[in-house]
């Protein structure tokens, strides 16, 4: 009987800390690891190479409308991709990151606009010298912060799996 009832203990106490492991491993999985590809999927530069592409063809409006098009469904993408990624901040660091990327983007985009709007008014020089400016500059600082984001995320996967290994191990 006391053997029968200790293995039942043993049992429950074996069934709860399975499910903890679980548990940990879905945060790590779901706040951790997917939320890194926000970070892939954020990366300014598919943006940056349409808005480029634009200024160095200045004399083909049907290209510029294609990349203009691109740059639009760029920003929707990333706008959802950062719906997406805001439920798994889990820091300060992490949500003053994220709102330091949101404020670069809000200007990136305005200056993309800019750059756009006057390659299509026929100002190429103007829209080179825009692009080679602040929105170049916003450009890199955004880079900055996205491998700061990165990193960030890596390092607190890395904590969470080494959390539940001791978990697993207890």
């Amino acid at each position: 009987m006391v053997a029968a009832l200790l293995g039942a203990v043993m049992g429950g106490f074996g069934i709860i800390s399975l499910r903890n492991i679980d548990a940990a491993d879905t945060v790590l999985y779901e706040k951790m690891t997917v939320s890194v590809g926000w970070v892939a999927e954020g990366a300014t530069n598919r943006l940056r190479s349409n808005v480029l592409m634009i200024v160095l063809n200045p004399d083909d409006p049907a290209f510029i409308e294609e990349e203009a098009e691109k740059i639009t469904a760029r920003i929707k993408a990333m706008t959802q991709a950062k719906d997406e990624y805001r439920p798994t901040l889990l820091t300060d660091e992490g949500r003053r990151q994220f709102t330091e990327m949101e404020n670069l983007e809000k200007t990136f985009n305005t200056e993309a606009a800019k750059v756009v709007a006057l390659v299509k008014a026929g100002n190429a020089q103007g829209a080179n010298e825009l692009a080679m400016g602040l929105f170049t500059t916003n450009v890199n600082r955004m880079i900055v912060v996205l491998g700061e984001m990165q990193a960030q995320k890596v390092r607190l996967a890395k904590e969470q799996a080494d959390t539940n290994t001791e978990l697993a191990n207890s």
